[in-house]
């Protein structure tokens, strides 16, 4: 081979581009989920809470 010339096979996408794709995913999820969930959490209108618990039997 001479310096300068390409090799025969042309050149390949790394073994590991599954996991460097899987990886960005989690990446991207770990980061924006927990806006989304905080989101979606603080719209949902609380229920009021009554002031005191009714009694189960009178004795």
């Amino acid at each position: 081979m001479e310096l300068g010339s390409q090799p025969d096979n042309p050149a390949r996408r790394s073994p590991h581009q599954l996991a460097d794709i899987l990886g960005t995913v989690i990446a991207v999820l770990t980061l924006t989920l927990p806006f989304f969930t905080i989101a979606h959490y603080s719209s949902i209108p609380l229920s009021p809470i009554p002031s005191q618990a009714p009694s189960q039997t009178e004795r």
